[in-house]
């Protein structure tokens, strides 16, 4: 407050962003948030990563109204827009999508696309194979595919909804990557 008050608009939005996304980390409440509230929280990400890149990754939001209050797992989206911003951007500037709705059976599908430079098909299915379990952890690290933020996400996801989610990764080398997320409204203990 006494920044704002002192004039320095841009730093009080600092201060104010890297409070919200704080706040989010702390509160341990609740496991699932809405949609709409993992959204800000991204935001919130987006503002602080900005603040270092100087407005060069750009978030374009499509969420369907429906989707709004769909419930999803806390920090799920999160560590697949890091991703992007240190492997697709290389740290650089770049577009992120994020596309939502609900299926026809109650579902909520999450697409989420970057500009960034796309990996290859042997990566590609390197990291595939990592996510499944399948991947040597030396294979791994020889190829710099740490992969850590996304298999947290995917053994979340198959933790809370088992076989009745799905996480898709696509991507070519050039083109960027897509991500889709397919997350039942029930959980598997419900």
């Amino acid at each position: 407050m006494r920044i704002l008050l002192r004039g320095d608009a841009e730093n009080a939005d600092l201060i104010s962003s890297l409070s919200s996304l704080l706040r989010m980390t702390i509160n341990r409440n609740n496991e699932f948030v809405s949609l709409h509230e993992e959204i800000e929280m991204i935001e919130q990400y987006v503002r602080l990563v900005n603040v270092r890149l100087g407005d060069l990754l750009h978030l374009k939001l499509s969420i369907a109204s429906d989707a709004v209050l769909a419930e999803v797992p806390r920090f799920v989206l999160q560590p697949i827009i890091e991703n992007a911003y240190l492997h697709g951007f290389a740290r650089k500037g770049g577009t992120i999508t994020i596309h939502a709705h609900l299926l026809a059976d109650g579902r909520l599908n999450i697409v989420i696309a970057d500009s960034g430079v796309g990996i290859s098909k042997e990566r590609l299915e390197k990291l595939r194979a990592d996510l499944q379990g399948e991947g040597e952890a030396k294979e791994r690290a020889s190829a710099g595919l740490s992969g850590i933020g996304l298999r947290n996400v995917y053994e979340r996801l198959r933790l809370i909804y088992k076989e009745h989610c799905s996480f898709v990764i696509d991507s070519e080398l050039g083109q960027g990557t897509i991500i889709t997320l397919i997350i039942p409204q029930q959980r598997e203990e419900e």
